[in-house]
């Protein structure tokens, strides 16, 4: 188990830095890390939800509007053009 899992079941620094043979600061440290990598997951998601439900409106707009339409597959095109070429570091 990591320190913040032993943490959360009621164990306290000074036994937790006995269990892993540590001291109490590196694993002050390691549950401050585990801590801000659970936070800065969740704030991913977020953002992921967030920006599929822009575009999900997006496209909602979109089929109303023939013109948004066509603006909506161009810009589809250009994100998938330019995702490729970071990943690659080629023009498709």
């Amino acid at each position: 188990m990591n320190p913040l899992d032993l943490f959360r079941s009621g164990m306290d620094y000074i036994s937790i830095a006995s269990h892993l043979n540590t001291t109490e600061a590196e694993v002050e440290r390691q549950i401050h890390r585990l801590r801000q990598e659970e936070i800065d997951e969740a704030a991913r998601q977020k953002a992921e939800r967030i920006e599929a439900q822009r575009r999900r409106d997006e496209e909602a707009r979109a089929k109303a509007d023939p013109v948004r339409l066509d603006l909506v597959a161009a810009r589809k095109a250009y994100n998938a053009r330019n995702r490729a070429y970071r990943a690659t570091g080629r023009l498709a």
